[in-house]
């Protein structure tokens, strides 16, 4: 995986962030839980049935910030994923 976004937010806590993504994924791509493979400090999941592109999202704690980091096989994979993870947290103030 080579394309990699970087959200920063102020005082959010990984455990909750972590929660709120997995929530968004399931709404907006039926990817569940069991979709996702556990990776240090995140998950990893197949995005896209017909290309085979996975992506990874990790969570990053640097306190007071909590960097999530999105990682991806095709560029035009992590945008959408950055925007789905950006929404998620629009009131938490990002850096």
């Amino acid at each position: 995986m080579e394309n990699v976004l970087i959200i920063w937010l102020n005082g959010a806590l990984a455990d909750v962030a972590k929660q709120t993504v997995r929530s968004a994924l399931s709404r907006s791509y039926s990817i569940e839980d069991r979709d996702l493979q556990q990776v240090d400090n995140g998950f990893e999941f197949i995005f896209d049935d017909e290309t085979g592109g996975n992506a990874r999202i990790e969570f990053i704690n640097d306190d007071p910030h909590l960097s999530v980091k999105i990682t991806t096989d095709f560029s035009w994979e992590a945008i959408p994923l950055y925007d789905l993870v950006q929404d998620c947290f629009e009131d938490e103030g990002e850096a």
